[in-house]
Formats: structure tokens, sequence, C-alpha cells
């Protein structure tokens, strides 16, 4: 649904600006939630966080010019390998192990997004 929404937006609206929209829009949803109970971080989870949040700023901009730049057929693929590597890093650096829902979600959105991938690789576009 990003790749599709992101293509709608205005050529000459900033990727800086979108993204800035973006974080916006997940702070509030954060901060409704975070009314609820929380727990406070360690300083290894802080850090953690912190690094995730320097990468996530300099890949988004870059994600909306690929969008926008890029054939979205070749370029979809790759935002689902994401979702490996989050497991892979979640299991490194924080322990954290996938249960068996988790994992039949996971398989099924990239098995979604392959079989997506596969199905618009025989597309041809018109003219």
């Amino acid at each position: 649904m990003r790749e599709i929404s992101t293509r709608f937006i205005e050529p000459s609206a900033h990727p800086l600006q979108i993204a800035f929209i973006t974080v916006l829009v997940v702070a509030g949803g954060a901060g409704i939630v975070s009314i609820f109970e929380w727990q406070s971080f360690g300083w290894k989870m802080t850090a953690g966080i912190l690094v995730s949040a320097v990468l996530v700023s300099a890949a988004f901009p870059l994600m909306i010019m690929a969008v926008r730049l890029g054939e979205i057929t070749f370029i979809a693929p790759f935002f689902f390998t994401a979702i490996p590597f989050a497991v892979i890093l979640g299991y490194l650096f924080w322990g954290d192990t996938l249960d068996g829902l988790a994992t039949f979600g996971v398989i099924a959105i990239i098995a979604a997004g392959w079989l997506t991938a596969r199905k618009a690789g025989g597309y041809t576009s018109p003219g």
C-alpha cells in the first residue's frame, strides 16, 4: 500500500516533507498507545532504538525516491527483504524469536509479495 500511495503524491513534494508527515502520523499513533502500561528502556535498548531511528530516517526518503523514479515491479521485491533481515537482527540483538503465528504471518507476507512480483513479471505495459 505504501508503494502505491507514494506514486499518487505530487512529484513537487520533497521526499523529506513526505517523511516528516509520516513521522508525525506515526508519532501521533505512538502517543495514543503510550498512555497504556509501558516499561522504561535500558541503555542498550535506547542505543539500539537511536541507531534504528537514524537508519530509518536515511532509508525512508531514499525509498520514496526509488518508488517515484524506478519501476515498481523491480523495486517492490526489495521491500520484502526487510522482513527476513528484521527477524535475523531481532534475534541477534535482542534474542527475539518468532512464535508460530508470527512465523505464519511472515511466510504469508513474503509469499504474497513473491506471487505478486511473479505475476507482474509477465505484465507488459500498453504502448
